[in-house]
């Protein structure tokens, strides 16, 4: 059951992730300040178009192995660290490029459900006591979501579509997790694991996750800057605002594909969905 709930609703913030990020393109090219611009997001919204069914596809594979039972995980795990040893001193720097997105971005969002992620990790360790089946207790962090969508996007994008890409995935997935978490906590409560963990900060009230309240027009405002943080960035910036790598605690960062002003769409061409 946490497996399927897992799997089925990571797949539904892929998908709305991809759809989204044709619309964004599209909208970019439209308002480009230059033709280069116009042209690349333009070229980008048609790669993804292209694209998408496998992305989709590669990620919810990856996300599955995952979730792999923890010993069959860490057998795996064991062989391909051995394999990646040999090959360490090959890496280049599009593949930095993406470690480095995928700790940021994981990083700030596991900051950000730190609570959620406590009180997760407590019970599917007690439950790993009663049956050898789940998944291990950190499967679930964020940063494997982000690593899961790096190797999707595998080597068909460069370094500056691929930060932009992740722009929209740390505000299409990485920062729409609360209810996902909660949900697998939820679960786990009604089946009697481990339902009354206290709050480590405050040690005052059960751990039982409550749905947040709608964000404020405030915080809708900040989401945008921050789109507009991630587009000018992929036009030749540094990453999103200068927050490469930032430390576990860092707090939340959305970020996502912004809209450039000004200029055209390329004429006479045909957008399909």
């Amino acid at each position: 059951d946490l497996h399927n709930n897992l799997v089925t609703r990571l797949d539904d913030l892929m998908s709305k992730l991809l759809n989204s990020a044709q619309e964004k393109l599209f909208t970019m090219s439209d308002e480009a300040d230059s033709n280069e611009d116009q042209t690349r997001y333009f070229d980008l919204m048609n790669q993804i178009r292209t694209l998408k069914p496998e992305i989709a596809l590669d990620f919810n594979k990856n996300i599955k192995e995952y979730l792999l039972p923890a010993k069959e995980f860490e057998s795996r795990h064991e062989k391909k660290e051995v394999e990646s040893d040999d090959e360490l001193s090959l890496v280049d720097q599009d593949k930095m490029d993406g470690i480095v997105l995928v700790k940021g971005i994981g990083e700030r969002a596991t900051a950000k459900y730190r609570e959620q992620l406590s009180h997760l990790e407590a019970r599917l360790e007690h439950l790993a006591t009663k049956t050898d089946m789940v998944f291990k207790e950190d499967a679930v962090l964020p940063t494997n979501f982000c690593q899961a969508f790096d190797d999707a996007l595998a080597d068909n994008f460069d370094a500056t579509n691929k930060r932009l890409l992740f722009g929209m995935f740390d505000v299409e997935v990485a920062n729409k997790l609360d209810a996902l978490f909660d949900s697998i906590n939820n679960r786990l409560i009604d089946a009697g694991i481990l339902p009354q963990i206290k709050l480590h900060m405050q040690g005052q009230k059960p751990s039982r996750p409550r749905p947040k309240p709608p964000q404020a027009p405030a915080e809708e405002v900040d989401q945008n800057a921050q789109h507009e943080d991630y587009a000018d960035d992929a036009s030749g910036g540094g990453y999103a605002g200068g927050h490469t790598g930032a430390p576990a605690g860092a707090g939340q960062m959305g970020g996502g594909a912004g809209q450039p002003e000004g200029g055209g769409s390329p004429g006479g061409s045909n957008i399909g969905g």
